[in-house]
């Protein structure tokens, strides 16, 4: 019964992004339906076709409800142990730690999951690892990217297959992205499989959870019932969009850069204002925020107004001119080049 979801698992994910036969395969789990569903659908394509994977379960216990919190962590060990799939359980004070850094919870929680992701991997010789994001979440990002202020690679959503960060080996495969989540809680339901309820979903204090609750209903209800399937093809016509400007990216950014070209952290990129400037509009705010990714400051605070300001800043051709953007990122006009910094004086250390 659960054969149609294998089928777009196994389209959504190239057939070399997999593990190889008889690899450990590491899966993010908090206990939820969609994890816990993404649980047994791997163990069921591992079966079927006598992948020879080692299924093994990484659970980070954010501490953040409590209780609650304590009992997801339980139900996690309890089902590696009842189904003899191997587990890494761990807790992080992600209130406090949010505290200590300034950031808001929802940014800490997810630096600390994808630093707890890095290192069970590195434990266990691990080199992919699957999380459960699916078709209703990738609605909702492209409606938060909106909202926000976005270009056309926010437009595409959510990618199926991305490093775990940039710069380390670790793959990061989301094989229910193209499966949504009515379909996910009927194979739960159909198999009679059990799992946690986070009631913080329903906290309207992220925003995430208000575009979920809702903004989606209300569009559904007040202008179109299937708001979700279009935003999925906007999302899908971005995306192969994207994968055009992006390889021409790849080809024109080299000629763009001025003096040092290979340096692996640099804190300093200068670009030739003058051939930027010739390019289609499209282009420039690409291969801007190709030197921004390069310096690997805070990207992702980073709209695409951020972006055309930028260039905005290259057209007046005044020297001097300089801007002070998020995540700790300068730029500075000076004769026909674009000077942009980071504050960062090392690269980013990671605690492990």
């Amino acid at each position: 019964m659960s054969q149609p979801i294998l089928q777009l698992m196994q389209k959504t994910i190239p057939a070399d992004c997999w593990p190889a036969r008889g690899e450990r395969l590491v899966i993010g789990i908090s206990g939820g339906p969609d994890s816990t569903a993404l649980v047994f659908l791997l163990d069921e394509l591992n079966t079927a076709q006598d992948r020879g994977w080692r299924l093994h379960l990484a659970h980070l216990n954010h501490g953040l409800r409590g209780s609650d919190s304590d009992s997801d962590a339980g139900f996690v060990a309890d089902l590696a142990e009842r189904h003899g799939w191997e587990v890494t359980i761990d807790h992080r004070p992600v209130r406090e730690r949010a505290k200590q850094s300034g950031g808001t919870l929802e940014e800490t929680a997810r630096n600390e999951r994808y630093d707890f992701f890095e290192r069970v991997l590195l434990d266990h010789n691990a080199r992919v690892i699957a999380t459960a994001h699916h078709a209703d979440d990738n609605v909702e990002t492209v409606l938060h990217r909106l909202i926000r202020g976005t270009g056309i690679r926010g437009l595409s959503g959510i990618p199926a297959v991305r490093p775990l960060r940039n710069g380390q080996p670790y793959r990061l495969i989301r094989p229910l992205l193209n499966v949504r989540r009515a379909d996910i809680l009927a194979y739960l339901d159909r198999r009679g499989i059990t799992y946690c309820h986070d009631h913080t979903n329903e906290v309207t204090e992220f925003m995430r959870n208000r575009i979920r609750n809702e903004l989606i209903p209300k569009l559904e209800q007040d202008y179109n019932p299937a708001v979700a399937d279009a935003l999925l093809r906007l999302a899908e016509q971005a995306r192969r969009l994207n994968e055009f400007v992006q390889r021409a990216v790849d080809e024109k950014f080299p000629m763009m850069l001025i003096g040092e070209k290979h340096a692996e952290h640099p804190t300093e990129i200068t670009l030739n204002a003058t051939a930027l400037l010739r390019e289609p509009q499209a282009l420039q705010t690409e291969l801007i925020r190709r030197a921004i990714a390069n310096l690997g400051v805070g990207e992702k605070k980073l709209t695409f107004g951020h972006l055309r300001s930028i260039v905005e800043l290259a057209q007046k051709n005044v020297s001097g001119k300089r801007l002070e953007l998020p995540g700790g990122l300068t730029v500075e006009y000076d004769r026909k080049t674009l000077r942009l910094g980071s504050v960062r004086k090392h690269p980013r250390s990671r605690r492990l």
